[in-house]
């Protein structure tokens, strides 16, 4: 997955450090020195203080600072269309929906700023889990090659800590999904803990997947035996094709698919037969580089069966969007909002 356009970190920290102490002078020096030492800056600069403007976090004036004493010169530049596309329209968007919902701006700069903290902040792996000895980037897979000889797939926004001892080998799935190819060694046993679900293996290969509130194990190889760390009762032994779904508060279900349906993301695609609008939403989002925000709850318990282009999250979402009658509204090139007509 290449060409993504990725958030200019150091601008939305100048919008943090701005709007919070508007009537600092030396600040507002450094800002300016950091605005002209690279016309990149600039650009960065426009793009992000125009997303929060639209979103309430920052006025007028703090928007226009983007052109105090900038002496870059004008560059014709390659355009992303679709980018300019969702900033040209964001405006009017944005608009239509605090008018149709109805919000206080009170309440909007507050929602605006918990956006402001989610998009730049949790978008970062490392900023999330700092002690994960690996974490994957929002939209790539990584492969991670153990000393053991095992090999983990994980699935984009996903963190993991690993220990491997002269008794056991373990995993700990801190967020997101993996797929895991397990080297054979009766006297090593392979586990993988998420949550209060273990699932335990000799050699095998399965998945563990995280889908909204939902922890869900899956093989395609060989056996393994899945524990609920909460409930003793709770033991069940896996085969190929066969997967184990942990809903909060409903306990567990079982079930089969073809195995070649299981951890298709490895594939690029996603295929659900009955899920929950939010939990399939939750997984594209994983591919989007921003965020996706679902507006009223009762959205997320629609019920979804298809398969979605994941490495095209936008073009899923409008396909989810136009078979429930649900709108789509992109605030900016990494803030999407679905909501109701």
């Amino acid at each position: 997955m290449t060409n993504k356009r990725l958030i200019p970190k150091k601008a939305s920290e100048w919008i943090v450090l701005l709007n919070d102490d508007p009537d600092n002078l030396s600040l507002q020096r450094d800002f300016q020195l950091w605005l002209e030492s690279d016309v990149n800056h600039r650009e960065d600069w426009e793009e992000v203080s125009h997303t929060w403007h639209l979103l309430g976090i920052v006025g007028s004036s703090l928007e226009n600072r983007q052109v105090v004493s900038v002496k870059a010169p004008q560059l014709s530049l390659p355009v992303d269309k679709e980018f300019e596309e969702v900033r040209r329209a964001s405006a009017t968007a944005f608009g239509h929906l605090i008018t149709k919902s109805g919000f206080a701006r009170g309440l909007m700069r507050s929602a605006a700023l918990l956006i402001l903290f989610l998009v730049i902040g949790l978008s970062l792996p490392h900023f999330k889990y700092l002690g994960a000895d690996f974490a994957s980037n929002s939209s790539e897979i990584s492969i991670v090659d153990l000393a053991d000889g095992s090999r983990v797939i994980l699935a984009p926004d996903t963190a993991i800590n690993v220990e491997i001892s002269n008794q056991e080998r373990r995993v700990t799935i801190l967020s997101g999904s993996a797929y895991f190819e397990v080297k054979k060694d009766k006297n090593h046993p392979f586990i993988v803990g998420k949550e209060n679900v273990q699932t335990t293996v000799l050699g095998t290969a399965f998945v563990v997947d995280q889908q909204a509130e939902d922890i869900r194990v899956a093989v395609t190889e060989g056996l393994v035996q899945v524990n609920d760390l909460k409930d003793e009762a709770v033991s069940v032994q896996l085969r190929p094709g066969e997967q184990i779904s942990f809903q909060e508060m409903r306990g567990y279900s079982l079930s089969k698919s073809p195995v070649g349906d299981i951890a298709l993301w490895r594939s690029g695609y996603l295929k659900v037969h009955n899920q929950s609008l939010d939990a399939v939403v939750s997984q594209i989002d994983r591919y989007f580089n921003g965020h996706i925000f679902i507006q009223d709850a009762d959205i997320g318990e629609k019920r979804l069966t298809g398969v979605f282009k994941l490495e095209q999250p936008r073009k899923s979402l409008r396909g989810i969007a136009s078979l429930h009658g649900l709108e789509v509204t992109e605030i900016s090139p990494w803030v999407i909002i679905l909501s109701k007509k």
